[in-house]
């Protein structure tokens, strides 16, 4: 298990006890997720993605954002990321916007995973991928 913040503060609970961890930067830490491929991912400040495990980091990509990324999560074999103002996968080698029957879908905020189910949530929408579909489960009201 790991936990990551503050200005490159990496930790690492081995069952029994915390230790902190090495990380080749000070900047700004925001998520950290233990992937199905093995492989532990960090984002932090400018979006930037990290991958590795333990003191061992490498930067696998240089965001350009202002915007820390708010969630971070393995779902289906990929790695999904979300902030306020973007939604992507990790393909191995960049970020792509999430598309489904060739067009991007249009949702960013907070998801989560549980159970064959991503669910992605704004202030205004709520939305469900079984990976197959996408299916809107809160919209606004427009009156």
């Amino acid at each position: 298990m790991y936990a990551v913040g503050g200005h490159g503060d990496v930790w690492h609970y081995d069952g029994t006890k915390w230790t902190q961890m090495g990380f080749p930067s000070n900047v700004q830490l925001g998520t950290v997720t233990c992937a199905g491929d093995g492989n532990v991912y960090i984002s932090s400040e400018g979006g930037s993605l990290w991958v590795g495990n333990k003191s061992t980091w490498k930067r696998i990509y240089e965001g350009g954002s202002s915007v820390l990324w708010n969630d971070v999560l393995w779902f289906q074999d990929k790695l999904w990321l979300a902030s306020d103002y973007n939604f992507a996968i990790w393909n191995g080698k960049e970020l792509e916007p999430v598309m489904h029957d060739g067009k991007p879908v249009s949702i960013r905020g907070h998801m989560d995973a549980y159970d064959g189910l991503l669910v992605v949530a704004s202030l205004e929408f709520a939305m469900a991928f079984d990976g197959q579909q996408w299916q809107t489960i809160v919209a606004p009201y427009l009156d």
